[in-house]
């Protein structure tokens, strides 16, 4: 600990470098740790002990950044969790958008191949069993998960996995028929069902994307209590 550093903020930055989670609840996480720090601090202070002495004592105390991160950070992992649940439940209705590529210009209306339509088929019911998957991550993440000591970890990362597997899939999808479509008629790149459902897929399975990486680092890093 430098000496310029105050025994909470140093406190504060062993157990904030322990967590991974969304930016906004570890902050508040943080942030609520350091208020009940600062309420034994005064504590101690009204009973005699000087600044620093008070902040080491509510820090010895309160417990040893390695054995209480596990706990903050399986908080932090389920509201990872609850943000990427949150956005495969709505794959099914992003997929609706993929109809938005078979519009065509009256001019040219190309058939697809039927194992090509198989496989759209496919993809919508695997959309359906993902945002099923997604609901039921949510009921555990949530109610059900301060009922019954679920593992927030044992619910993200398999939810995270079919996320990346079904949003992969439906991303290349999406893009096979976008090329295809151009390569029947070029004029597609110009007629606007088209741009709308290519900006919504790369923007939804983007953000997907983003977020799956998020939930697998969450619950890839688990601090050992010392």
């Amino acid at each position: 600990m430098s000496t310029r550093e105050a025994p909470i903020d140093h406190y504060l930055r062993l157990l904030g470098g322990r967590l991974r989670g969304p930016a906004r609840l570890r902050r508040d996480l943080l942030t609520e740790v350091r208020d009940s720090l600062r309420d034994a601090t005064e504590a101690y202070r009204e009973c005699g002990l000087d600044p620093i002495a008070a902040q080491r004592r509510a820090v010895a105390e309160f417990g040893a950044p390695d054995r209480l991160a596990p706990a903050y950070q399986a908080e932090l992992t389920a509201g990872q969790g609850r943000r990427l649940a949150l956005l495969v439940a709505l794959v099914p209705v992003a997929m609706l958008t993929a109809d938005l590529m078979w519009w065509q210009p009256p001019a040219t209306t190309p058939s697809a191949p039927s194992g090509f339509l198989l496989l759209v088929q496919a993809l919508d019911w695997a959309s359906y069993a993902a945002g099923a998957l997604a609901l039921l991550a949510l009921l555990l993440l949530g109610p059900a998960g301060r009922r019954w000591p679920i593992a927030p970890r044992g619910v993200v990362r398999p939810l995270a996995v079919v996320a990346l597997v079904v949003g992969g899939l439906i991303w290349a999808l999406g893009v096979f028929a976008g090329v295809n479509a151009v390569r029947e008629s070029p004029a597609a790149l110009t007629w606007p069902p088209m741009i709308t459902a290519w900006i919504m897929l790369n923007a939804t399975f983007g953000l997907l994307t983003w977020l799956t990486v998020r939930a697998i680092a969450a619950t890839g890093h688990r601090p050992i209590p010392a």
